[in-house]
């Protein structure tokens, strides 16, 4: 936790964490412990280090975390911390990016419904980003995200 303490107070700091490679050993804890807490404490901390701004997203995202926080969310066994944590590190990540690319690992995740609760609202609210994004995206990334905006309304 003292590391998404220290990367919460500055987006400097939060780079230095990405520099310094604080996020893989968070990944490791997060994925490897048993106990909910020490998994809740880990997505805190790797959801404060991505939410500064659309490069601290990207970085973040670059390790592979959101499929992992989407499906430990999804769990029905994740306690309520837990899923909090992950809803959160959801959020502040995937709402700061702007590269449309790191969503990609996220429709491996077979909870659509789900995953459109994350993607609706910044599809919503960065229509303009998005435009210009669309064009270099897949095309089944483009169809699946059509259909998440559509059957998650």
């Amino acid at each position: 936790m003292t590391l998404g303490y220290i990367a919460s107070h500055d987006k400097d700091l939060a780079n230095t964490m990405i520099n310094l490679n604080a996020i893989p050993p968070l990944l490791d804890a997060f994925t490897n412990e048993e106990e909910d807490h020490i998994k809740s404490a880990s997505a805190w901390s790797i959801g404060q280090i991505g939410k500064h701004s659309s490069s601290h997203a990207l970085m973040t995202a670059k390790f592979g975390v959101l499929p992992k926080l989407l499906s430990t969310f999804l769990h029905p066994g994740s306690s309520e911390d837990l899923r909090s944590k992950c809803k959160n590190a959801l959020k502040a990540i995937v709402g700061n990016l702007t590269h449309l690319q790191p969503l990609d690992s996220l429709l491996q995740v077979n909870q659509y419904k789900s995953l459109g609760f994350f993607l609706f609202p910044i599809i919503k609210t960065r229509k303009t980003k998005l435009c210009g994004l669309v064009f270099c995206l897949n095309l089944p990334f483009v169809f699946s995200l059509i259909f998440l905006v559509l059957t998650c309304r």
